[in-house]
């Protein structure tokens, strides 16, 4: 259908398939979802991997997925990740079917999957265009949070 329509809406393997960190994922993240601001990532994981080793933040949401690999029994989640969240770096082991939420400016990682008994599915969802990180902040204290809200002192 050379003259289709609506052939680019259908986003084929050439464009969505990569070589992942050790087997080939779908990335959506080299624009070939444009005009729309989402980055879409899958990966089956199928063996232990430490992934991200540095803590990061980004600008926009994040969601992570872990889905257990059986397509008839999605919550049979076959392993064990360990991903640490936040400024005060809460360590949380992940080992059953469930989503991440992160929102913007929250420090995450590392992200790393200790243990894989049998195939299960990680994606990564983020409400921007393009995967990128910005710099880790420290959160603003109750105080510094209500001088910015006063007003300024009278001249």
């Amino acid at each position: 259908m050379a003259d289709s329509k609506y052939e680019h809406l259908f986003i084929k393997e050439d464009k969505l398939i990569k070589q992942g960190h050790f087997v080939e994922s779908i990335f959506s993240s080299y624009d070939n979802l444009e005009p729309l601001e989402l980055h879409f990532n899958y990966h089956c994981m199928t063996g232990p991997l430490f992934m991200v080793k540095e803590p990061h933040a980004h600008a926009a949401y994040e969601i992570l997925g872990f889905i257990g690999g059986n397509p008839l029994d999605i919550r049979d989640f076959g392993g064990e990740v360990e991903l640490t969240m936040g400024w005060e770096n809460e360590k949380h082991i992940i080992n059953s079917t469930q989503f991440v939420l992160i929102p913007p400016g929250l420090p995450h990682c590392p992200l790393n999957f200790t243990k894989v008994d049998k195939p299960f599915i990680f994606c990564v969802i983020m409400t921007t265009g393009k995967y990128h990180t910005i710099p880790i902040e420290e959160p603003m204290t109750s105080e510094e949070r209500a001088a910015m809200e006063a007003p300024p002192p009278p001249a």
